[in-house]
């Protein structure tokens, strides 16, 4: 009898744990598109997958459906890697401003940028669409 109720538990700890983890649509995706990622870390939401990494450098997260498809992701950086029309809008609108980090923000309609500058003793939070425009500015400091 004990036998049998252990057997029974560890078949239903593997289908929970199967079920739990991401299926290999999602894995093989995000191999295929990372494959020098680095300290992978995969969660289960209620709704799709999570998984954060590293790569260049480069702290990121990307979420996934539960079928397996992209839905958005982030990016976090130091800012060396802006698009030029976006480092010159900075340039123009932040005068001797240093940038601080960036997240970088993609999903199916595009790309986003929140930027966090420094001048003197002020902070700036700045969001930017791709093409440099920018969409808010809020002084933190």
């Amino acid at each position: 009898m004990k036998r049998i109720f252990v057997f029974a538990a560890s078949i239903l700890i593997t289908v929970s744990a199967m079920a739990a983890a991401p299926n290999s649509k999602v894995i093989k995706s995000f191999s295929e598109t990372f494959p020098n990622a680095t300290n992978v870390k995969w969660n289960d939401e209620s709704n799709g997958y999570s998984v954060s990494f590293a790569q260049n450098g480069n702290l990121q997260k990307i979420f996934y459906s539960k079928h397996g498809n992209f839905v958005c992701s982030w990016k976090y950086n130091d800012g060396k890697q802006l698009p030029t029309n976006l480092t010159v809008a900075l340039q123009q609108n932040y005068k001797n401003s240093n940038i601080i980090g960036v997240t970088e923000f993609t999903n199916n309609d595009g790309v986003m940028y929140e930027v966090k500058l420094s001048s003197n003793d002020d902070i700036y939070s700045v969001k930017s669409s791709a093409d440099g425009n920018i969409i808010s500015s809020d002084k933190i400091n």
